[in-house]
C-alpha cells in the first residue's frame, strides 16, 4: 500500500499530463498529418512511388496514403487512451480504491507505450519519406 500512498501525491500531475498529451496529439493529428498529406501528394513523390510499386511486388497492395491512414488511426487511438487514463485518474480521486489504483497504473503504462509507438511511427514515416525523396532527386539528377 506504500505505492498507493505515494500515488496520491502524483495523481494530479499525472492527470494533467495525460490531458496535455491528448491536446498535443490532437494538434499533431490536425497539423502534422495535414502537412504530411501535402508532402505525400507531391507530384515527384507520387511518380517515385508509382515507379517503386511497378518494380517491387511487395508494394502492389499498398496505397500512396496508407502510412498516413495508419498513423491517423494510431494517433486517434492514443488520444482516446490518454483521455481514458485521465478519466481513470479522476475516478480514483473520488473512490480511492486499490483496484482503481491498479487500473490507473495499467492505463498509464498503455498510454506511455502508445505515445512512444506514435513517436516511433512518425519518425519512421518521415525517415522513409526523406529517403524516397533523396532517391528520387538522385535518380532525376543522374538522368
Amino acid at each position: 500500500y506504500k505505492l498507493i500512498e505515494n500515488y496520491k501525491t502524483m495523481r494530479n500531475p499525472l492527470m494533467a499530463a495525460f490531458l496535455t498529451i491528448s491536446s498535443f496529439l490532437l494538434s499533431i493529428e490536425g497539423i502534422v498529418l495535414t502537412k504530411a498529406f501535402d508532402v505525400f501528394n507531391n507530384k515527384m513523390y507520387r511518380e517515385h512511388f508509382e515507379t517503386l510499386k511497378k518494380t517491387n511486388k511487395d508494394m502492389q497492395d499498398i496505397d500512396l496514403l496508407d502510412p498516413l491512414d495508419n498513423s491517423n488511426n494510431l494517433i486517434t487511438a492514443t488520444i482516446l487512451c490518454s483521455l481514458s487514463t485521465s478519466i481513470v485518474h479522476i475516478v480514483y480521486v473520488f473512490f480511492m480504491h486499490p483496484v482503481i489504483a491498479v487500473l490507473c497504473f495499467g492505463f498509464t503504462s498503455v498510454t506511455f507505450y502508445s505515445v512512444l509507438k506514435v513517436v516511433l511511427i512518425m519518425r519512421d514515416i518521415y525517415t522513409r519519406w526523406i529517403n524516397n525523396m533523396r532517391n528520387a532527386i538522385n535518380e532525376s539528377s543522374s538522368v
